[in-house]
């Protein structure tokens, strides 16, 4: 059998001026940083991103690079495209750039005519751009490498924009929004949710950034008006409102939760909840984690993943490894998996019989239900043109904690978070509870632990380990 294999042909990066084609530009090759290619058209540039993937158009812009009034600017004029619907094509480009450099040279704004244009921008006709960036939406490289948000991230992103930006400011131009429109609406999202106010605040600053770093000509004139917004306090009040709710599960709270575990109708679900009690990982971490990304090296087990932007090693512990391989075992009861999660998504009907299992990860909405045994997530729908929210009750069984609350009543103001919470009080220090949880202690350092051989992280999983002995003894 002859070994036949498709290439993607990759032009190389022109070091000198050429006449920019779509065929070629999609192929120029990726470097560690932004780079321009100029075009053979004079102040006509093509800028590839860094994060831009050989082959697609993505991460390509064409731009007008000049200098008016001894200050250079660099106009956005699209992403490359082989049509003028979805970008601009190379001839479009050079035929713009052209127009303005006449302009220019009789000593007139090269821009006079795109005034009225820049006028009319609002958070809502820059979003489609903000959402399609390379940088920004979530892509998954022929190398199996991720780009842009966190999936499940960037969707909340978009909902979070649809209910709070879209229809209340969304609309209104950025030359003329003000920062006392944006206080009122910020403060009207504030009266219902603290939290909820500070994400839409945030990530309409994110798009208007990402509107001035793109735009230069715009930048020059409109300042981020969403970054004067006074944060501050309510960061403040709500960092003290966690640290008050962070609290440590009593030794007989935690040994009733984990025999709960194996009192669960699904054999599965509860050792998952038991993983994270060993493991002190985050319950999204845990459902999130793939058979083949568990390796034995040195003679344990160990994942090593990013986890809340933070590379991680953890060494399984005799304990973790007992579960894990109690769950390859369980796996076998119930429909297998299409994907390789090593706790999957299971889907039941009204009896609570396992009938599939769903391509994707457990959501924080099935983590709550294994847990907690309902979700309390408050829904919204739409009657007549008027917002309703609704409290959406998965379950009332209270879940693999309300099976816990019998013997131990006290369990039911946990949440699983806590479990952290718990290996946190007993850690010895900084360097100890930075690992076990997964938590960045400074760049430099971060970077010095990950480079660490098996040995120097088995002292953290035997640390671990003594904490969940302590507890379950």
């Amino acid at each position: 059998m002859n070994d036949i294999s498709i290439k993607v042909s990759v032009s190389s990066r022109p070091d000198k001026a050429v006449q920019i084609r779509f065929d070629n530009a999609i192929n120029y090759p990726t470097e560690d940083f932004h780079y321009f290619v100029s075009d053979t058209q004079p102040h006509l540039k093509l800028r590839i991103l860094n994060s831009a993937i050989v082959g697609k158009p993505e991460g390509r812009s064409f731009y007008y690079d000049y200098y008016w009034q001894g200050k250079r600017i660099r106009h956005l004029l699209g992403q490359i495209s082989k049509d003028n619907k979805s970008g601009i094509t190379p001839p479009k480009a050079r035929e713009l750039v052209i127009g303005y450099e006449a302009l220019r040279k009789q000593g007139k704004h090269p821009l006079q005519g795109q005034q009225k244009s820049i006028k009319e921008i609002s958070l809502n006709s820059h979003f489609a751009v903000w959402k399609e960036d390379a940088d920004i939406k979530p892509n998954i490289a022929r190398d199996g490498t991720r780009d842009g948000l966190d999936a499940k991230f960037y969707n909340q992103q978009v909902s979070r924009y649809n209910r709070h930006i879209k229809d209340t400011i969304g609309h209104l131009p950025l030359t003329t929004l003000t920062t006392a429109q944006i206080k009122k609406w910020f403060d009207g999202i504030r009266k219902e949710t603290k939290t909820e106010s500070l994400k839409c605040l945030n990530l309409a600053k994110q798009i208007v950034n990402h509107l001035l770093k793109y735009n230069e000509e715009l930048a020059e004139v409109l300042p981020n008006r969403f970054s004067k917004i006074d944060q501050k306090k309510l960061n403040t009040e709500l960092a003290n409102k966690r640290e008050l709710q962070a609290v440590a599960l009593e030794p007989e709270e935690f040994k009733a939760l984990w025999k709960a575990c194996s009192q669960w109708h699904n054999e599965v679900e509860g050792l998952y909840i038991k993983f994270v009690m060993a493991s002190a990982l985050r319950g999204i971490n845990v459902a999130t984690l793939k058979l083949d990304e568990i390796v034995k090296k040195g003679g344990r087990y160990q994942v090593r993943k990013v986890m809340k932007k933070t590379l991680n090693t953890v060494r399984f512990t005799s304990t973790m490894e007992e579960i894990y391989k109690e769950v390859l075992k369980a796996r076998k009861k119930y429909p297998q998996p299409e994907t390789g999660y090593l706790f999957p998504k299971y889907q039941y009907n009204q009896q609570r019989e396992v009938v599939a299992v769903a391509d994707i990860p457990m959501s924080n909405d099935n983590i709550d239900r294994i847990y907690k045994g309902k979700n309390k997530k408050e829904k919204q729908r739409t009657v007549n043109g008027v917002r309703i929210r609704e409290t959406l009750k998965v379950l009332n069984s209270g879940g693999i904690r309300g099976i816990a609350q019998n013997t131990e009543p006290t369990v039911g103001k946990y949440g699983l978070h806590d479990i952290r919470n718990t290996y946190s009080t007993i850690c010895d220090t900084e360097e100890e509870r930075a690992i076990i949880l997964g938590h960045s202690i400074g760049t430099t350092a971060n970077k010095h632990y990950t480079q660490k051989d098996s040995r120097y992280f088995d002292k953290f999983a035997d640390k671990r380990e003594e904490i969940f002995l302590k507890l379950i003894s």
